[in-house]
């Protein structure tokens, strides 16, 4: 018996489901995206007459998503037109729909497939195949909520005092200049101010350092407070992440 039960992830992205839906497994209306090529539709058993007639689809969508899904490597191409005839990527749309098809006055389960515009199968079905996780559900919606739904606004301040905290320390370790110029020999001295750099002037009192602001200590205090609001609202915890430094053992 080779039988077992295999679950696929599906990226949010490339799932729709009935905005108005309530329990996600009562919808309307649900439908998975996928990219495919000619050549594996054909393998998959469908009309390879009806696929050669089939061109690219909505592959210059840009799904911001997706591209920061991917971009911390690269691997994402927005633009995904590359190959010809067996090797073109089509957008594969397997959809769930409750339809009327033999005009009985009941609506039946049916899966259509399309390939494009092209609908390649159609049939009738007893569910759908689709099971939903929320990390954070909201009563009487189908999709709750993600921690980053709570924790966006914490991650945007404490990226911001990040971000500044960096910036103090560049401008304290190369600090601006005040200079005149008109008795510099060389300008380029002063302005691209390279770490350890000479700058040629019969007047060293005419450059002037512009003092930089040190840190405000209540900065961290901050950033630290913001970090315990993050842990409280989603329950992940610095302890719950292993030993601290003084509790490992060496």
């Amino acid at each position: 018996d080779n039988s077992k039960v295999r679950v696929e992830v599906i990226p949010p992205e490339d799932f729709y489901v009935d905005g108005s839906a309530t329990n996600p497994y009562e919808a309307n209306f649900q439908c998975q995206r996928s990219e495919m090529t000619a050549s594996e539709l054909v393998e998959d058993g469908y009309d390879p007459d009806l696929i050669e007639t089939i061109g690219i689809g909505d592959s210059l969508e840009y799904d911001f998503e997706q591209h920061a899904r991917h971009s911390f490597d690269d691997s994402w191409r927005w633009n995904k037109k590359e190959g010809e005839n067996e090797r073109r990527i089509i957008h594969v749309y397997e959809a769930y729909l409750r339809l009327d098809m033999d005009d009985d006055d009941e609506a039946e389960l049916w899966q259509i497939i399309m390939a494009g515009d092209t609908v390649i199968h159609k049939q009738r079905v007893d569910e759908m195949p689709y099971f939903f996780f929320s990390p954070i559900r909201i009563s009487h919606k189908a999709i709750g909520m993600s921690y980053s739904d709570v924790t966006m606004d914490l991650q945007r301040s404490i990226t911001s005092i990040i971000r500044g905290g960096i910036d103090n320390v560049w401008l304290t370790n190369t600090t601006r200049l005040a200079a005149n110029l008109e008795i510099i020999r060389n300008p380029r001295d002063v302005l691209d101010n390279p770490i350890g750099a000479i700058i040629d002037t019969p007047s060293p009192q005419d450059i002037v350092p512009v003092p930089t602001a040190q840190l405000n200590p209540a900065t961290f205090q901050v950033l630290e407070t913001l970090q315990v609001q993050k842990e409280s609202r989603t329950g992940d915890t610095r302890m719950a992440k292993g030993l601290q430094n003084e509790q490992i053992i060496s």
